[in-house]
This record gives C-alpha cells, sequence and structure tokens, in this order.
C-alpha cells in the first residue's frame, strides 16, 4: 500500500507550521465573525437613532405649524383679543416656519438615507407634497399687509398639513416598532 512507503518523520517539522496556520485561520475567522457582529449592530443602532431623530424634526415641524395656525386663528378671531396680533407678526410667523420647514429638508433626508431606500423615498414624497401644501397656503398672505389678508381657508389647509406631517409621523412609528423589535430581538437577551 502507498502509505506504508510514506515516512512521516521527513514531514514532522511542518507539524508546527500547519498548527500555527490552522490556529491563525481560526483566530482570523474569529476576529472577522466579532468585528462583523460589532459592525452589523452600529448599523442597527445608527438606524434607531436616525428614525428617533426623524421623529423629533417632524414633531417639532408639526408643533410650529400648529403655532402659526393658532396664530392666525386668533388673528382672525372677531373676539376680544388678549393680544393684539398684527399681519406682520402674522408673516414673520409664516416665513419663520418656510425657513424651518425647508431646512428640515437636509436633516431629514439626512436620517433617512440611514435607514432604507424605501423610507428614504417616502418621507422625500412626503416632505415634498408638505412644502408645496404649506406654500400653497401661505403664498397669499405673505405679500400683503393689509387686513384680511389671510381667511379661513387658510386655518383648513395648514390643518390639512398638519394631517400630512401626522401621517408621516405615524409612518415613522411604525417604522420604529419593527426596528427596535429586530434590534432587541438581535442584540439583548431579553
Amino acid at each position: 500500500m502507498w502509505i506504508d512507503s510514506v515516512d512521516f518523520n521527513k514531514w514532522r517539522d511542518l507539524i508546527p507550521f500547519g498548527s500555527a496556520m490552522l490556529g491563525a485561520m481560526v483566530g482570523g475567522g474569529i476576529t472577522y465573525w466579532i468585528a462583523k457582529n460589532k459592525e452589523r449592530k452600529e448599523t442597527k443602532q445608527k438606524q434607531l437613532e436616525s428614525l428617533f431623530e426623524l421623529q423629533k424634526i417632524n414633531f417639532n415641524l408639526v408643533q410650529s405649524i400648529r403655532d402659526l395656525q393658532n396664530m392666525i386663528k386668533n388673528y382672525l378671531s372677531d373676539s376680544v383679543k388678549i393680544e393684539e396680533i398684527s399681519i406682520k407678526e402674522v408673516n414673520k410667523k409664516v416665513k419663520e416656519c418656510l425657513d424651518e420647514l425647508a431646512n428640515s429638508r437636509a436633516e431629514l433626508l439626512g436620517n433617512a438615507v440611514h435607514l432604507s431606500e424605501d423610507i428614504f423615498n417616502y418621507v422625500s414624497d412626503k416632505h415634498d407634497e408638505i412644502m408645496k401644501k404649506f406654500l400653497f397656503t401661505t403664498f397669499s398672505g405673505l405679500d400683503t399687509e393689509y387686513e384680511g389678508s389671510y381667511i379661513k381657508e387658510d386655518i383648513e389647509n395648514l390643518e390639512n398639513v398638519i394631517n400630512k406631517m401626522i401621517i408621516l409621523q405615524d409612518f415613522l412609528m411604525q417604522k420604529e416598532k419593527l426596528y427596535v423589535k429586530h434590534y432587541l430581538n438581535e442584540y439583548t437577551d431579553i
């Protein structure tokens, strides 16, 4: 048989080399596996942080537009006004909301990019819808300085803007549930 003709004494010197190679491969594999798991965990953590940040930004926008809506309601109110609100103050608040809405696009999309393409596209589309509706609603009042430049329809249109933002917030909260559940199942011992 061929095995009888092999002299294993000649191959003895290769045993330490083979053992070292095997140890290096196993150690390298374990190190790679640990590094990949750590990277995956950090990615999932970044996604959760981005999702929470998206919700915070959207909530702040809802609050700003709700404040504007209340300011216009008070401006149009026929009742005795506790605080006189001028058209200039309303227009200033509109411009502040517009700036905040425009600046939030970069923040929203900057956070949405860490999640998924579907979420990024949804957030982008919803923000565009909200911006168009807000511009349509507020454009008429910005250029005028006389009483009555805002009408009751503007309040309803702002309510529609807020509703679109609430739909976006609801979408983000649903995604949060999924991402948190996945993260907890994968990375905690609960």
